[in-house]
């Protein structure tokens, strides 16, 4: 096995152990039906809120966000939930002017949409 194969490897099997505990211990399937029940067909995994300064997370937070906006992350959420949900990263910056000077905040969330 090549170098390059032992690190892809390592990297998944990593992914695969962060991914399965942080899916249970978000419970997500109930989140679902309780926002169902509110009348809503979208739930939100926030990742970063347009008021997060990302120097200012602590490592914890910071490896949660790597993990989230992964790619895989929302891979498996499809895969776990299957046909009926459509799972996306969504990104938006929104950009303001204030004394002069511009700035430009961003958010960032995994939409898990439900069809009827």
């Amino acid at each position: 096995m090549s170098l390059i194969d032992k690190i892809n490897k390592a990297k998944n099997e990593s992914f695969e152990k962060w991914f399965e505990p942080w899916y249970e211990k978000l419970n997500l399937e109930n989140e679902l039906i309780k926002s169902a029940e509110r009348g809503f067909d979208e739930y939100r995994i926030n990742i970063k809120e347009e008021s997060d300064t990302e120097s200012e997370f602590g490592k914890k937070k910071q490896y949660l966000v790597r993990r989230l906006r992964d790619p895989r992350t929302t891979k498996s959420l499809q895969t776990k939930l299957g046909d009926g949900f459509k799972v996306e990263f969504k990104e938006q910056t929104r950009e303001g002017k204030l004394l002069g000077l511009y700035f430009y905040k961003t958010s960032d969330w995994i939409s898990i949409r439900w069809e009827e």
